[in-house]
């Protein structure tokens, strides 16, 4: 069937929304003090549903919001999509300034804003506080699952294209993707995830999403691992049709 969209302004910002949903920016307290900005989508249809935190990648971050939004990764549409399936979205926009060495500051920030929307999250009146999922990509991605290992009672996880986070440009010394396999972190996950990486990534992101599958295997953890994408990582910044099935059939049906 198909879809009509509406325009609305909020908060001076122009989005597009599904018929009957609604959108908002919000701020929200963050557990270090200070707040971040937050995009909340809810669904059309009344009464509780499952709800989704959405965690960028580093483009949002360095870029800021509105300049990723015009160059294609709008995070606000990703809020929208999953609200579309039927979840309430709250999408964080990290804000660490962009430095070469301050990796560990950026998933510091993702892993408190995460912890700050699970406790928005579960005290609204549209949310199911047992059915909420946390999603993340690149480096928002690694920021989930750090946060992931303080969080058992999250119902699940998705990691895509998770990042090195050991790179030229905001490198982490003690936080990369790398530190959370050698950690006890991985074995103290309590839900089920789903893994997703494109056939056209690079070589390393498919490598990081096989080492998660196989730390998991070894730490006998319950997951999904999708690869077969035609896809590299540009296409994950937008709310491919077939990505968001996917992720919303496993949070709604995550095998705990």
């Amino acid at each position: 069937m198909r879809r009509v969209f509406l325009c609305a302004s909020l908060l001076l910002s122009l989005v597009c929304i599904p018929d009957g949903a609604s959108a908002e920016w919000l701020d929200l307290f963050l557990p270090t003090g200070g707040t971040i900005k937050a995009d909340l989508a809810l669904p059309a249809a009344p009464g509780k549903a499952p709800a989704v935190i959405y965690m960028h990648g580093r483009t949002v971050r360095e870029k800021g919001e509105a300049e990723a939004a015009a160059d294609g990764y709008d995070v606000t549409a990703f809020s929208q999509a999953f609200a579309g399936a039927g979840f309430v979205a709250l999408s964080p926009v990290r804000q660490t300034p962009p430095a070469a060495d301050n990796g560990d500051d950026a998933i510091d920030e993702g892993v408190a804003a995460i912890l700050a929307a699970v406790e928005y999250l579960s005290a609204h009146p549209r949310v199911d506080a047992q059915r909420i999922g946390v999603v993340g990509f690149g480096e928002g991605a690694v920021a989930v699952l750090w946060a992931l290992s303080r969080l058992p009672d999250v119902a699940a996880g998705v990691v895509m294209s998770p990042a090195s986070m050991d790179g030229a440009r905001g490198a982490a010394k003690t936080l990369a993707f790398a530190h959370f396999l050698d950690a006890a972190a991985v074995k103290s996950l309590r839900m089920p995830l789903l893994i997703t990486v494109g056939e056209d990534e690079h070589r390393g992101a498919r490598r990081r999403a096989d080492a998660l599958a196989q730390a998991l295997i070894r730490s006998y953890k319950r997951f999904r691992y999708i690869h077969s994408y035609d896809a590299d990582s540009r296409w994950f910044r937008e709310p491919q049709a077939e990505l968001i099935a996917d992720i919303a059939m496993f949070l709604r049906a995550p095998q705990r």
